[in-house]
């Protein structure tokens, strides 16, 4: 089965204990800053 979008939610545990679709863009921080 697809996973969830997760569309308006910000729980992240909730993102993850209900299998929705999350990708970490932490390593981009940076570049958006400058």
């Amino acid at each position: 089965m697809a996973k969830k979008i997760p569309y308006g939610l910000t729980d992240y545990l909730r993102i993850v204990t209900e299998d929705y679709y999350y990708v970490d863009k932490t390593r981009y921080i940076e570049d958006l800053e400058k």
